[in-house]
């Protein structure tokens, strides 16, 4: 009798110690996991807030163009370069713009008026960014 009382009570003891055992692991792991996953997002986190800072700073590099659109040319020699063509709407000079190629032209007419929004791209082009046609081209 005093067998299995001592018995039992190994039984339980030995039961409580792994319960409690179990306890601690998986309050480590959680403790652990979590610290984990915020190091993680809040690196994330940091590095969305940078790539938002710089994508304010480019914009502010922005330039705007506003004439007449006589054309997109692209020079025949190396490398092949494109440029925007404008005439001053005040009946002003001409201006090229040199510029990476581009699809956001292809839908104006020759003599609209519009306005050009850019990004400097290279040392020696600029990347167009918006298109905004302010008035079409007069039809004879």
């Amino acid at each position: 009798m005093v067998a299995r009382v001592i018995a039992l009570l190994s039984v339980g003891c030995l039961a409580l110690w792994g319960f409690v055992k179990h306890k601690a692991i998986t309050a480590f792991l959680g403790t652990a996991r979590d610290a984990a996953s915020e190091r993680f997002w809040s690196y994330v986190r940091e590095k969305l807030q940078t790539n938002a800072k710089h994508t304010t700073q480019s914009a502010s590099n922005e330039r705007t163009y506003r004439g007449i659109f006589m054309g997109l040319a692209q020079y025949e020699n190396y490398p092949n370069e494109h440029s925007v063509t404008l005439i001053d709407e005040h009946g002003g000079g001409m201006m090229k713009i040199p510029v990476a190629r581009t699809n956001l032209l292809s839908g104006v007419q020759h003599g609209a008026l519009v306005k050009i929004d850019t990004r400097p791209f290279s040392v020696r082009e600029e990347m167009v960014v918006r298109v905004h046609v302010l008035r079409e081209a007069d039809k004879e």
